[in-house]
């Protein structure tokens, strides 16, 4: 008898771990002469859905990451596409009669960058230089800007809510000088307005 086109489900010999009723929707052959498969079919469910089809899974949300940094012992934070890089202090050389914020210039990596104290500029005065104190170098920007803080501790990721514009750090800093603040491992973080950094007065 021929069997060219036959159609066999497999449930016989599958039997379960128990012993008990064959296990179903294994596979469907479909038979050539002489008990050659010719190709295999998977079963289907209710409504023609693929069985054993993984679930479709949820996109990821976005999430935003920062360089964290302390200036005056308040924990601050800058978006981490704006760094190039972060740096021992080099030595720095004064710009006579500086017109902006910047208050001297350094060679990072055979790159002249301009300094700007971070500190100063929003409001701490005679800041300490110490073994801790970071140049931020920054990427992206117009001018080759760096910026002196007090220590840069790490790196942060939080969700993509926006930042409390509201929140202002103590300490006398310049609250106008401030673009808001987040919350981030349990703790309050304040972002500087480097765009008002850089123009205001």
């Amino acid at each position: 008898m021929a069997e060219c086109g036959l159609a066999r489900r497999f449930f016989g010999g599958m039997r379960s771990a128990a012993g008990g009723a064959p296990r179903r929707n294994h596979f469907a052959a479909v038979w050539g002469r002489g008990g050659k498969v010719l190709r295999k079919v998977r079963p289907q469910g209710q409504g023609g859905a693929v069985r054993g089809r993984a679930a479709a899974v949820p996109p990821r949300p976005p999430v935003a990451r920062y360089l964290s940094f302390v200036v005056a012992g308040v924990p601050m934070a800058m978006d981490l596409a704006a760094v190039r890089e972060v740096v021992e202090v080099p030595p720095r050389f004064p710009i006579p009669r500086p017109a902006g914020a910047a208050e001297s210039l350094a060679v990072v990596r055979d790159r002249v960058v301009l300094v700007v104290d971070l500190r100063r500029r929003l409001g701490l005065v005679n800041p300490v230089t110490d073994q801790r104190t970071r140049l931020i170098v920054t990427a992206g920007l117009a001018h080759p800007w760096a910026f002196l803080v007090d220590a840069a501790t790490g790196i942060l990721a939080t969700g993509p809510e926006a930042p409390d514009a509201e929140a202002a750090p103590g300490a006398g800093l310049r609250a106008d000088l401030f673009a808001g603040s987040l919350e981030a491992q349990g703790a309050r973080v304040f972002l500087p307005d480097f765009s008002k950094i850089l123009s205001t007065p």
